[in-house]
Protein backbone atom coordinates (compact mmCIF):
# COMPACT_ATOMS: atom_id res chain seq x y z
CA UNK A 1 0.00 0.00 0.00
CA UNK A 2 1.27 3.41 -0.95
CA UNK A 3 -1.34 5.78 0.46
CA UNK A 4 -4.97 6.76 0.29
CA UNK A 5 -7.05 8.57 -2.29
CA UNK A 6 -7.31 11.91 -0.51
CA UNK A 7 -6.21 15.10 -2.22
CA UNK A 8 -3.43 17.33 -0.97
CA UNK A 9 -3.77 20.98 -1.96
CA UNK A 10 -0.70 23.15 -1.94
CA UNK A 11 -0.67 26.91 -2.47
CA UNK A 12 2.34 29.16 -2.30
CA UNK A 13 3.08 32.89 -2.47
CA UNK A 14 6.28 34.16 -3.99
CA UNK A 15 7.89 37.49 -3.08
CA UNK A 16 9.41 39.27 -6.06
CA UNK A 17 11.79 42.21 -5.80
CA UNK A 18 11.81 44.46 -8.86
CA UNK A 19 13.65 47.80 -8.82
CA UNK A 20 13.56 47.91 -5.04
CA UNK A 21 9.79 47.23 -4.82
CA UNK A 22 8.58 44.01 -3.23
CA UNK A 23 5.39 42.47 -4.57
CA UNK A 24 3.69 39.21 -3.75
CA UNK A 25 2.54 36.98 -6.59
CA UNK A 26 0.27 34.02 -5.92
CA UNK A 27 1.26 30.77 -7.58
CA UNK A 28 -1.83 28.73 -8.53
CA UNK A 29 -2.83 25.96 -6.15
CA UNK A 30 -1.42 22.58 -7.10
CA UNK A 31 -3.69 19.76 -5.97
CA UNK A 32 -1.73 16.53 -5.81
CA UNK A 33 -3.67 13.28 -5.93
CA UNK A 34 -2.49 10.87 -3.25
CA UNK A 35 -0.44 7.95 -4.43
CA UNK A 36 -2.09 4.72 -5.60
CA UNK A 37 -2.95 1.97 -3.12
CA UNK A 38 -1.45 -0.71 -5.39
CA UNK A 39 1.16 -0.32 -8.10
CA UNK A 40 2.70 -2.95 -10.39
CA UNK A 41 5.24 -2.72 -13.23
CA UNK A 42 5.84 -4.95 -16.22
CA UNK A 43 9.50 -5.09 -15.20
CA UNK A 44 12.00 -3.80 -12.67
CA UNK A 45 15.77 -3.68 -13.08
CA UNK A 46 16.26 -4.97 -9.52
CA UNK A 47 14.81 -4.62 -6.02
CA UNK A 48 16.78 -1.37 -5.61
CA UNK A 49 14.96 0.04 -8.67
CA UNK A 50 11.41 -1.01 -7.72
CA UNK A 51 8.39 0.74 -9.22
CA UNK A 52 7.35 1.88 -5.72
CA UNK A 53 10.25 4.37 -5.95
CA UNK A 54 8.18 6.41 -8.45
CA UNK A 55 5.74 7.15 -5.64
CA UNK A 56 7.83 7.58 -2.49
CA UNK A 57 9.03 11.19 -2.73
CA UNK A 58 7.55 13.95 -0.60
CA UNK A 59 7.44 17.05 -2.77
CA UNK A 60 6.40 20.66 -2.26
CA UNK A 61 5.47 23.35 -4.81
CA UNK A 62 9.02 24.63 -4.55
CA UNK A 63 10.26 21.32 -5.98
CA UNK A 64 8.32 21.63 -9.24
CA UNK A 65 10.68 22.82 -11.96
CA UNK A 66 13.80 21.89 -10.02
CA UNK A 67 16.22 19.01 -10.41
CA UNK A 68 16.12 16.77 -7.37
CA UNK A 69 17.84 13.66 -6.18
CA UNK A 70 14.61 12.11 -4.95
CA UNK A 71 14.22 9.13 -2.65
CA UNK A 72 14.92 6.50 -5.32
CA UNK A 73 14.49 5.48 -8.92
CA UNK A 74 12.42 2.95 -10.82
CA UNK A 75 14.17 1.40 -13.79
CA UNK A 76 12.85 -1.26 -16.12
CA UNK A 77 14.78 -4.37 -17.04
CA UNK A 78 15.06 -3.43 -20.68
CA UNK A 79 16.66 -6.70 -21.63
CA UNK A 80 13.05 -7.86 -21.32
CA UNK A 81 11.33 -4.85 -22.94
CA UNK A 82 11.89 -1.30 -24.16
CA UNK A 83 8.66 0.46 -23.15
CA UNK A 84 7.61 -0.64 -19.66
CA UNK A 85 4.07 -0.40 -18.30
CA UNK A 86 2.87 0.58 -14.82
CA UNK A 87 -0.61 -0.28 -13.51
CA UNK A 88 -1.93 1.86 -10.65
CA UNK A 89 -5.01 1.16 -8.52
CA UNK A 90 -6.18 4.22 -6.56
CA UNK A 91 -8.88 2.22 -4.68
CA UNK A 92 -11.49 4.79 -5.73
CA UNK A 93 -11.97 6.99 -8.76
CA UNK A 94 -9.61 9.96 -9.18
CA UNK A 95 -9.88 12.89 -11.58
CA UNK A 96 -6.64 14.15 -13.11
CA UNK A 97 -5.85 17.18 -15.24
CA UNK A 98 -2.07 16.78 -15.30
CA UNK A 99 0.81 14.78 -13.89
CA UNK A 100 4.26 15.48 -12.52
CA UNK A 101 7.14 13.43 -13.83
CA UNK A 102 10.89 13.35 -13.16
CA UNK A 103 13.35 11.35 -15.27
CA UNK A 104 15.95 9.09 -13.76
CA UNK A 105 18.99 11.19 -12.84
CA UNK A 106 22.52 10.43 -13.92
CA UNK A 107 23.67 10.11 -17.52
CA UNK A 108 21.70 12.61 -19.66
CA UNK A 109 21.96 10.39 -22.75
CA UNK A 110 20.74 7.08 -21.27
CA UNK A 111 17.84 5.68 -19.27
CA UNK A 112 15.46 8.45 -20.36
CA UNK A 113 11.76 8.43 -21.26
CA UNK A 114 10.70 10.34 -24.38
CA UNK A 115 6.93 9.71 -24.36
CA UNK A 116 4.27 8.74 -21.79
CA UNK A 117 0.94 7.13 -22.74
CA UNK A 118 -1.98 6.96 -20.30
CA UNK A 119 -5.24 5.01 -20.05
CA UNK A 120 -7.90 5.58 -17.34
CA UNK A 121 -10.46 2.92 -16.30
CA UNK A 122 -13.21 2.81 -13.66
CA UNK A 123 -13.06 -1.01 -13.55
CA UNK A 124 -9.99 -3.24 -13.63
CA UNK A 125 -8.94 -3.21 -17.29
CA UNK A 126 -8.15 -6.93 -17.07
CA UNK A 127 -4.97 -6.48 -19.06
CA UNK A 128 -2.56 -7.18 -16.23
CA UNK A 129 0.57 -5.09 -16.55
CA UNK A 130 0.55 -4.86 -20.34
CA UNK A 131 -0.33 -2.24 -22.93
CA UNK A 132 -4.13 -2.08 -23.43
CA UNK A 133 -5.43 -2.82 -26.92
CA UNK A 134 -7.36 0.48 -27.03
CA UNK A 135 -5.62 3.63 -28.18
CA UNK A 136 -4.22 5.66 -25.27
CA UNK A 137 -6.39 8.45 -23.92
CA UNK A 138 -3.30 10.63 -23.61
CA UNK A 139 0.00 10.49 -25.51
CA UNK A 140 2.41 13.02 -24.00
CA UNK A 141 5.83 13.93 -25.40
CA UNK A 142 8.28 14.30 -22.53
CA UNK A 143 10.00 17.63 -23.04
CA UNK A 144 12.52 17.53 -20.20
CA UNK A 145 14.93 14.68 -20.82
CA UNK A 146 18.33 15.90 -19.62
CA UNK A 147 18.03 15.40 -15.85
CA UNK A 148 15.60 14.67 -13.01
CA UNK A 149 13.75 18.00 -13.03
CA UNK A 150 10.16 17.64 -11.79
CA UNK A 151 8.04 18.74 -14.75
CA UNK A 152 4.28 19.23 -14.99
CA UNK A 153 2.54 17.80 -18.06
CA UNK A 154 -1.06 18.84 -18.74
CA UNK A 155 -3.60 16.36 -20.09
CA UNK A 156 -5.73 17.39 -23.09
CA UNK A 157 -8.73 17.51 -20.73
CA UNK A 158 -9.52 16.05 -17.30
CA UNK A 159 -9.50 12.24 -17.12
CA UNK A 160 -11.08 10.01 -14.51
CA UNK A 161 -10.64 6.45 -13.32
CA UNK A 162 -9.79 4.16 -10.44
CA UNK A 163 -7.16 2.34 -12.49
CA UNK A 164 -4.49 4.14 -14.49
CA UNK A 165 -2.21 2.37 -16.94
CA UNK A 166 0.94 4.25 -17.94
CA UNK A 167 3.42 3.23 -20.63
CA UNK A 168 6.86 4.83 -20.49
CA UNK A 169 8.44 4.90 -23.95
CA UNK A 170 12.19 4.77 -23.48
CA UNK A 171 15.11 5.85 -25.57
CA UNK A 172 17.89 3.46 -24.58
CA UNK A 173 19.30 1.82 -21.50
CA UNK A 174 16.86 1.17 -18.64
CA UNK A 175 14.26 3.96 -18.67
CA UNK A 176 11.94 4.60 -15.74
CA UNK A 177 11.78 7.64 -13.48
CA UNK A 178 12.18 9.20 -10.06
CA UNK A 179 8.63 10.57 -9.68
CA UNK A 180 5.14 10.15 -11.12
CA UNK A 181 2.31 12.08 -9.45
CA UNK A 182 -1.20 12.79 -10.76
CA UNK A 183 -2.47 16.34 -10.32
CA UNK A 184 -6.17 17.24 -10.02
CA UNK A 185 -7.69 19.65 -12.58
Amino acid sequence: MLGNSKLLSIAVSVSVVVSGLTTVADVPTVTLISQPMIVMASSEFSHDYAVANLFNADITPADIGTANDLAGQWACNCNAETSPVVLMDYDSSVRAGAFLYAQRGGDPAHDKVSEIKLWFYEADPGTGVTVPKAAPEEDIIVTHTSDDTITKYNLSHPRQGRFVVVQFIGKEGNPGGELFQLVAP
